[in-house]
């Protein structure tokens, strides 16, 4: 996957409403059946928040409005999860940045997120098995 396809990977994965590292975590699988690394994290958000299409408060991540608005203009000539996600790889690949400080996610938070994740992803679907029954 090259750099703009994941940043607009993590990009996408940012719920609208805001949220922690778990929620991304939940909307990147959801998004490309797979876990973001905390390599493709720290360079996705770093480089996200430099391009001010996502910022930070504490812990909790949101698109900015201009993040926001990148979203919708390229949502408006997509006809599926997959053409929108080309698309705002493609405009990312039209910002010129060069330099930015990569987030600061250690190995072990990605971990602890993951396992977070893990185990509300496994009781989720005990659940609906058990409804589907």
């Amino acid at each position: 996957m090259t750099l703009p396809m994941t940043r607009a990977w993590i990009l996408l994965s940012i719920p609208n409403e805001g949220g922690d590292l778990i929620s991304i975590l939940w909307r990147a699988d959801g998004i490309n059946k797979a876990i973001p690394t905390a390599v493709e994290l720290n360079d996705g958000l770093g480089w996200l928040r430099t391009a001010d299409l996502i910022k930070i408060n504490g812990a909790i991540y949101s698109k900015t409005e201009s993040g926001n608005n990148l979203i919708v203009q390229c949502d408006q000539k997509s006809k599926s999860i997959f053409d929108l996600w080309d698309k705002i790889s493609e405009s990312l690949e039209s910002i010129p940045i060069s330099e930015f400080e990569l987030e600061k996610l250690s190995e072990t938070e990605v971990e602890v997120a993951y396992k977070k994740y893990h185990k509300e992803f496994r009781e989720t679907y005990e659940k609906l098995k058990k409804e589907d029954i």
